[in-house]
């Protein structure tokens, strides 16, 4: 892993510093001080850019003689946008990786069924999607997630292995449990921020600008201007010779346990 790698870097140099600082001469405290910084900003980006793969490895993407794109939805199931969202997906005969929380999967059954049904793939985003979930023990985000697995299984059948990271966020201990649990870890290439862009058209021409072959898209289910847009982007995929596919069939991955 990046994060052992780096791990044994730094504990090398300070290592060094340490030995030159006691047996030759003193070096400033400026030193110690910079060392520290880079670290902590090197581990705080890994923290939070998924596709860096610094703590656990993650598919983001796929190589670009693919002519082909994955969508996916996160935070589902949504009880009003999501049916919209299957409706516009099924008329464009287009099929989407729905990564679902687990306590919207127990209130939403019905849903959950319909994406199955339809031909759509269920991924695991943990059960709560708290603020918090990156601050629980390797036990306790360990048992988020086996809920959220079972919430799947008990509505579809299937028990997922693909999971996505809340707010694409990785650290040392959910590095533990994707290995514990022999998930493969789905990231991103092309980040909508369909919950941050409230302008349809700005939206629009975010994606517009940066699609490409080999992407995974990343949306979500509950956002109303992406869901108002979405047949546009459906068509502007198309006819730029793109096709869109489920994300296993991009990255060539086993979705199901």
């Amino acid at each position: 892993m990046i994060y052992r790698r780096i791990n044994i870097t730094f504990l090398f140099i300070f290592s060094i510093s340490f030995l030159i600082d006691w047996f030759y001469f003193p070096l400033p405290w400026w030193i110690y001080f910079g060392a520290t910084l880079v670290y902590l900003g090197i581990v705080t980006y890994g923290v939070v850019k998924i596709d860096s793969q610094f703590f656990i490895p993650v598919i983001f993407k796929a190589g670009i003689l693919k002519s082909e794109v994955a969508i996916t939805f996160d935070d589902g199931p949504h009880p009003q946008r999501t049916p919209y969202i299957l409706d516009i997906l099924k008329e464009y005969d287009a099929k989407a990786a729905f990564f679902c929380i687990g306590k919207n999967v127990d209130e939403n059954p019905d849903i959950v069924r319909r994406i199955h049904k339809e031909g759509h793939l269920l991924g695991n985003h943990s059960f709560f999607h708290s603020d918090f979930f990156d601050f629980q023990s390797t036990k306790k985000m360990e048992e988020e997630l086996s809920m959220t697995d079972d919430a799947i299984k008990e509505v579809s059948g299937r028990k997922p292995r693909f999971f996505r990271p809340p707010y694409g966020v990785t650290n040392p201990r959910l590095a533990k449990v994707v290995k514990n649990r022999n998930y493969v870890s789905v990231g991103w290439s092309l980040r909508s921020l369909d919950t941050i862009i409230k302008n349809e058209k700005r939206l629009f021409n975010k994606i517009k600008k940066r699609i490409k072959p080999g992407d995974i898209i990343l949306f979500h289910d509950h956002s109303v201007v992406l869901t108002d847009i979405l047949p546009e982007i459906l068509e502007y995929i198309r006819n730029i010779g793109l096709k869109i596919v489920r994300v296993d069939e991009l990255i060539e991955e086993k979705p199901y346990a």
